[in-house]
């Protein structure tokens, strides 16, 4: 096989010459060995040259290899503005690629200034204006201009999420502090998730196994720690118990009890239910929209 890329009107824009097409979200990518044509979905040819590796167009900038096999950056035209001297360099988050060094992890902006220094064992992408670095043995978070923030006796820090960070140390398994007020929260639990969407996952480790729950960024309880399972999608959080499954609403804050073998929502109220080899169809209050039937 052969790939090209046609425009709406049927002529070649780049003829069948390559050997894999990928289409992508803002591009469209036409390889054959270390060659690339990089095309919008105008048909406009953004990027064409010979490189090792071509990442994705990512904050109007792609990560290539050099032949030597050191990183570097490409704007959308296809010019080299970070010439290829790293390591490695991993995938963007608010304008600052981690790029790594002989020395360590450091982070650079888009024209190749060294914000951070390579000097981190491993580095995090930033969420919400800091990123998770370990620094030796000791975890620490730094800020967009590099300030460090460490927690005495911390042996654990997670990313921030929400504006939370949850801490393990060797005195309490986790707690949570608030990266920007310093409030902080002394939970229960064995376990702390980060929080999404202003929820967390907690629980309790009993001998091999673990128990699970939710809790809201008050520290209340807002689903009792029983489930043998909690499983985070993009709408929804799906409970196990048992081998059965329900659902917990994001949206809606509703509940459905883990009774059934499967579960979906299929729209923001609707679920779709299998029991017992049957299939139907519930809204999140508890009403049946269809009740299931083979």
């Amino acid at each position: 096989k052969k790939y090209g890329l046609l425009d709406r009107k049927g002529n070649w824009k780049v003829r069948p010459a390559y050997h894999k097409g990928i289409v992508a979200e803002q591009e469209f990518r036409l390889v054959k060995g270390k060659k690339y044509v990089v095309v919008n979905k105008d048909g406009d040819v953004l990027l064409k040259g010979k490189y090792m590796k071509l990442g994705p167009l990512e904050q109007e900038h792609y990560i290539f290899r050099s032949k030597k096999g050191k990183y570097g950056l490409l704007n959308m035209h296809g010019e080299v503005v970070v010439e290829p001297v790293y390591l490695s360099i991993k995938s963007p988050t608010a304008h600052r690629w981690a790029v790594k060094k002989v020395s360590g992890w450091g982070f650079i902006d888009s024209t190749g200034l060294e914000i951070i220094p390579c000097v981190y064992t491993r580095v995090n992408a930033y969420r919400e204006g800091y990123a998770w670095v370990l620094d030796k043995k000791r975890e620490k978070l730094i800020n967009m201009d590099g300030r460090e923030y460490g927690i005495e006796n911390a042996q654990h820090l997670s990313d921030v999420s929400e504006g939370w960070v949850t801490v393990s140390t060797s005195e309490y398994k986790d707690y949570l502090i608030n990266i920007h007020s310093n409030e902080t929260l002394f939970p229960s639990y064995d376990f702390v998730y980060p929080f999404k969407d202003s929820v967390a996952i907690v629980g309790y480790e009993k001998k091999k196994d673990k128990v699970y729950g939710m809790m809201d960024l008050s520290g209340t309880e807002i689903l009792s720690t029983y489930y043998d399972k909690i499983i985070n999608s993009d709408d929804d959080y799906q409970l196990r118990l048992s081998n059965f499954y329900g659902i917990y609403s994001i949206r809606e804050k509703e509940v459905v009890s883990p009774d059934f073998e499967s579960i979906k929502l299929v729209t923001p109220t609707i679920l779709r239910v299998e029991k017992g080899g049957k299939i139907g169809y519930l809204k999140l209050n508890g009403d049946w929209v269809w009740k299931p039937q083979k």
